[in-house]
C-alpha cells in the first residue's frame, strides 16, 4: 500500500510538473494569439498614456440624473432611445472624465456643452466646471441669433468664468451661414473681444464651406481679441481643402484649429495618411495654431484608444510641435485665469 501511495504521489506529482510545464509554454501562445486577433481587427492596446502631458479641448460632459437636468435628445444623430440609454449607463461625469484624463497624462481639459443631449441648456457642464475649476474649462453653446445670447454670454463670464462660446448651424436655404455674423451674431462677437473668450465653431454638414470661412476671416479681423477656433480643422480634408482653409484663415492670427479624434477617425476611413495630414497642418498653421481634443462622450473610442491614435497621427513633428499641440495651444486659449 506504501509503495502503491507512493507510485500515486509521483503520477500526481508528475502530472502536475507536466501540467504546469505545458500551460508555461500555452499562456504565452494564447498572449500571441490575443495579440494577433486585437492587431487584425484594428484594436491594438495602446502602451501607456502619452509621453507628453495633454489638454484636452473637446470633452463632453453629460449626467444619468435626468430629474435635475433633463434631456433634450430631438434630432439626436445616433437615435434618440439609443443616446438616452447610453447616458443612462455611461454618464460623462466629472467623477468619471477626472480619472481617466489622470490616468492617460491629461492636465485638463475642455467641457464643451453637449447639445444633443441638452441643446442650449448649460446647466450641468456650468456645474461641472464650477465643481472643478482648476480642471475643467467650459465652453456653453448659445443662439447667435437670440438678442439676449450678448447678456447671457456676458453674465456666464462673470458668474462662472466660461472660457468662451460655440456656436454650430448649418446653411439656409439659399446657401449662407448668415447666423455666424448676422446683427445679432455680431453682438456676441463682441462681448468674446472684449472678454478675450474662444468663439468655437462647427460648421454643418461635415464639409469644408469657403462661404463660411469667408464671414470667419472677415470677423476675425473686426474681432481681433476673440479666439476663434475652427470645430475639426474646419473639416477640411487632405490637399485642396487644407490650401483652402489656409488662403482663407492663415493670416488671420486669432483663428485657431481643433484635431480632433472625428479628423482622425476620417482620415482613417479613407485610408488618408493621418501623420501626413496633421505634418501638413502644422506646415501650414504653425503648431501654436493647433490644438488636440478628444470627443471624449461622443466617439466610440476609449480613451486611451485616442490618445493611442493621436501619437501615430504626430509621428512627424518634433517635440517641441507635440508640446505645443497636444497641451501648450489648447491650455493657452481655454484655460480659465
Amino acid at each position: 500500500m506504501t509503495i502503491l501511495s507512493n507510485i500515486r504521489s509521483g503520477s500526481r506529482g508528475h502530472f502536475r510538473r507536466a501540467g504546469r510545464a505545458r500551460l508555461g509554454r500555452t499562456i504565452p501562445r494564447i498572449a500571441a494569439l490575443t495579440a494577433w486577433m486585437l492587431a487584425i481587427g484594428g484594436c491594438v492596446a495602446p502602451t501607456g498614456p502619452a509621453t507628453v502631458r495633454l489638454y484636452d479641448t473637446h470633452a463632453h460632459f453629460f449626467t444619468a440624473d435626468t430629474a435635475r437636468y433633463p434631456l433634450d435628445v430631438r434630432g439626436a444623430r445616433e437615435g434618440e432611445d439609443q443616446l438616452r440609454a447610453r447616458i443612462a449607463a455611461s454618464p460623462n461625469t466629472p467623477e468619471t472624465v477626472l480619472p481617466v484624463w489622470k490616468a492617460n497624462g491629461v492636465a485638463g481639459g475642455v467641457a464643451v456643452q453637449y447639445a444633443e443631449a441638452y441643446k442650449s441648456d448649460n446647466r450641468f457642464v456650468l456645474d461641472s466646471g464650477d465643481r472643478f475649476p482648476a480642471k475643467i474649462a467650459v465652453v456653453v453653446i448659445l443662439d447667435p441669433l437670440s438678442p439676449g445670447s450678448p447678456a447671457e454670454l456676458r453674465r456666464l463670464a462673470r458668474e462662472h468664468g466660461v472660457s468662451g462660446v460655440r456656436i454650430t448651424g448649418r446653411p439656409d436655404a439659399g446657401g449662407t451661414y448668415g447666423w455666424i455674423d448676422a446683427p445679432s451674431a455680431q453682438a456676441l462677437w463682441r462681448v468674446a473681444d472684449e472678454l478675450k473668450l474662444a468663439v468655437v465653431i462647427m460648421t454643418l454638414p461635415a464639409e469644408l464651406s469657403p462661404s463660411a470661412l469667408t464671414r470667419i476671416a472677415t470677423l476675425a479681423g473686426r474681432f481681433p481679441n476673440a479666439r476663434v477656433v475652427l470645430d475639426h480643422i474646419g473639416w477640411a480634408k487632405p490637399g485642396e481643402d487644407l490650401n483652402a482653409l489656409h488662403a482663407a484663415i492663415g493670416n488671420r492670427r486669432n483663428v485657431y484649429l481643433k484635431l480632433t479624434t472625428v479628423n482622425l477617425e476620417l482620415l482613417e476611413r479613407a485610408s488618408d495618411d493621418s501623420a501626413g495630414y496633421v505634418r501638413r497642418v502644422v506646415d501650414l498653421f504653425g503648431a501654436r495654431r493647433v490644438m488636440w481634443g478628444s470627443d471624449f462622450g461622443r466617439s466610440a473610442l476609449s480613451f486611451d484608444r485616442m490618445v493611442h491614435r493621436l501619437e501615430a497621427a504626430e509621428a512627424r513633428l518634433t517635440p517641441g510641435e507635440k508640446r505645443q499641440l497636444m497641451y501648450e495651444t489648447g491650455h493657452r486659449v481655454f484655460h480659465r485665469k
